[in-house]
């Protein structure tokens, strides 16, 4: 699971949790920047490493499909996540937090 803090959109003190499946590729120039590292092809899928905002940004794994074509390392994606599959903690402890 990917664990990201300083997100846009995400209020200080809470960890978003989201899961490299449940982030998708968006059109245009919605959505957070991802600055793509390298793209690891797994046969049915593509596991793509980078970077949330520009090179300094957290980590993160997004999860693509086979169908998908994978982008470049040093290309920028648009990505969000699935609404319904977002998770919160609480930084300091951990703990999950309820939407």
């Amino acid at each position: 699971m990917n664990l990201l803090k300083n997100v846009e959109g995400v209020r200080e003190g809470v960890l978003l949790g989201i899961r490299p499946e449940h982030l998708r590729v968006v059109e245009g120039s919605g959505g957070w920047l991802l600055e793509v590292e390298t793209v690891e092809m797994l046969g049915a899928e593509r596991l793509v490493y980078g970077h949330l905002g520009g090179p300094e940004g957290p980590l993160t794994i997004l999860r693509m499909h086979e169908t998908e074509a994978p982008p470049a390392p040093g290309q920028a994606l648009h990505v969000l996540p699935l609404e319904d599959r977002i998770h919160g903690f609480d930084e300091a402890t951990g703990a999950r937090i309820e939407h």
